[in-house]
């Protein structure tokens, strides 16, 4: 059974304001039914994470979902294409990037594309915002939100009003909603690590990477340099230059380079085998804090 509030929130005073409320995650699913049915479902929000209280990231108490906003009638080329089109363009994206198939919401003005997974307990928000972010990414083309990416964010609940939407797209519905998600499955988030962390973490570790090389070759030659002037009249020296001078910060970055090497000989698509990735990572974090 899942534990701690969602947050209920409406629009009031013809939108410039937030009202929040929070409600148990066990009675979630009647309190909105109550307010649709009792004629208070107009501008009505809930939470897809749970929090201790209130919503707030200090306050996250497990992550349920992963999510993207499109706000495609912005987008000029997209503005008057039907729902349908758009739909059908991502789930696409969601088959070109190997994603389980999301529930999708027409949410008015937009639509929602929704993944429920396996409760995340909240020590993991940073590598969970890692994913948002790479989903967002994915359809960004399709106008996804980038600012509506946070565990704290607010989506229109199933069967409220958009007070802003066209009449005939007012009240909120769900356009795909496969078989898996309809019986409660919840998606394995390990799946959409495996399918989107790696790209960012290769972007990534190439920045890292060729900035310590170059920061430890600049040092290197620096010293190689000064020692050459400070012995111009020794021979000796000249035919034995000594040899280079390890700190704990340039035998960490030299280290990044030669885990990096051999990431790249034993795996070179980029991905790692099954069960070496949290290694990996490790190793890297450790000598990253160098």
């Amino acid at each position: 059974m899942r534990h701690g509030y969602v947050t209920f929130s409406r629009l009031r005073n013809g939108g410039s304001r937030w009202s929040d409320e929070k409600v148990s995650v066990v009675e979630a699913d009647l309190c909105a039914q109550r307010l649709i049915e009792g004629g208070e479902g107009q501008d009505l929000y809930c939470t897809l994470n749970t929090f201790n209280g209130r919503r707030g990231n200090e306050r996250l108490r497990a992550i349920g979902a992963f999510f993207v906003d499109l706000d495609y009638r912005i987008r000029p080329n997209l503005a008057q294409r039907p729902p349908q089109d758009i739909v059908a363009a991502a789930l696409s994206v969601v088959r070109d990037a190997r994603l389980p198939l999301p529930m999708i919401v027409n949410s008015g003005r937009g639509l929602y594309l929704i993944w429920p997974i396996t409760l995340w307990p909240a020590a993991v928000l940073p590598r969970w915002n890692a994913i948002q972010k790479a989903i967002c990414a994915l359809f960004a083309d399709l106008g996804a939100d980038r600012r509506a990416l946070d565990a704290s964010r607010v989506l229109r609940i199933v069967g409220s009003v958009n007070s802003k939407a066209d009449a005939h797209r007012r009240v909120v519905s769900i356009i795909c909603l496969p078989e898996g998600i309809r019986r409660g499955q919840r998606y394995d988030p390990e799946l959409f690590a495996e399918a989107l962390l790696p790209r960012l973490r290769g972007e990534i570790r190439s920045i890292r990477y060729a900035a310590a090389r170059r920061k430890a070759a600049a040092k290197a030659n620096e010293a190689v340099e000064r020692r050459g002037a400070d012995n111009d009249n020794d021979a000796s020296r000249h035919r034995h230059p000594p040899s280079r001078k390890w700190t704990r910060q340039t035998l960490a970055e030299a280290t990044l380079a030669d885990l990096e090497t051999l990431r790249a000989h034993r795996a070179p698509s980029g991905r790692l085998p099954p069960g070496k990735r949290d290694h990996w990572l490790f190793l890297i974090a450790y000598f990253a804090e160098w």
